[in-house]
């Protein structure tokens, strides 16, 4: 039988350096369509300033998922890594090593 986990998937292992992992939850469903249109007008950014825009849009999107005292980082991300972080949150990993890690077999 085929199996589809990522229909049910709402958290992801997050690494932050050091070896440390945390669980994030995913973005909802409902924010996919936002993640895309912030990727459409990325590719019509002219100047800098549609950029920056761009940027903090994407910035606030992440916000809503990330734990508080890591928003305060989040400004060091470049665009790149950004959208890797957001694909990340939207869609998990398709190698499937993005199951959060689980309480129960924490010491």
């Amino acid at each position: 039988m085929k199996t589809f986990p990522k229909l049910t998937q709402t958290t992801v292992r997050l690494g932050i350096g050091d070896g440390r992992s945390i669980n994030v939850p995913m973005l909802p469903v409902s924010k996919i369509g936002e993640l895309k249109t912030i990727s459409a007008d990325l590719g019509k950014c002219e100047t800098a300033a549609d950029f920056n825009a761009v940027h903090e849009r994407m910035l606030d999107l992440a916000r809503t998922v990330m734990p508080q005292d890591l928003c305060q980082q989040l400004p060091r991300l470049d665009i790149p890594k950004l959208s890797e972080l957001l694909g990340y949150l939207a869609y998990g990993d398709p190698d499937g090593d993005d199951l959060p890690d689980d309480p129960a077999k924490k010491n």
